[in-house]
């Protein structure tokens, strides 16, 4: 059910699998972008979710918004207390829905920065965000 609405709501999967397929969503997201300018397009760089912004965020979307010139407004969802509420490893979603309403005072904290300019290099935009986002 989760899944045909997320569809429904316009959403683009990135499977990761192979190339050829992460090429076919790069052209559908630039597509949507070019063919409409209010289009906002949600992305989690990182590819995963995690306890840390430890690792590299994959540059894919920040190329995008260099080729159609598409400002970059990135976000910070922080949850307390982390390990009980975060979506992580081999978490599926079902016990982790189960695992939510066991914890008590949980809270998720939304912090919203940029807009950011594509400006930059692709993989220097990706990096500079990750860093700000960590501090």
């Amino acid at each position: 059910i989760l899944g045909a609405c997320i569809a429904s709501a316009g959403t683009i999967f990135v499977p990761r699998g192979k190339k050829a397929d992460r090429s076919t969503a790069r052209r559908k997201i630039t597509s949507k972008l070019e063919g409409n300018s209010g289009a906002k397009i949600l992305s989690f760089p990182s590819g995963t979710t995690q306890l840390s912004e430890n690792i590299p965020w994959k540059k894919g979307i920040f190329e995008i918004a260099h080729a159609t010139k598409v400002p970059i407004y990135a976000f910070k969802i922080e949850y307390r207390p982390l390990r009980e509420i975060a979506y992580i490893d081999d978490d599926t979603f079902v016990s982790h829905i189960g695992k939510l309403d066991k914890v008590p005072k949980k809270s998720a904290t939304l912090t919203w920065y940029g807009p950011f300019f594509p400006d930059d290099s692709p993989a220097i935009m990706a990096e500079t965000l990750r860093r700000r986002i960590q501090e």
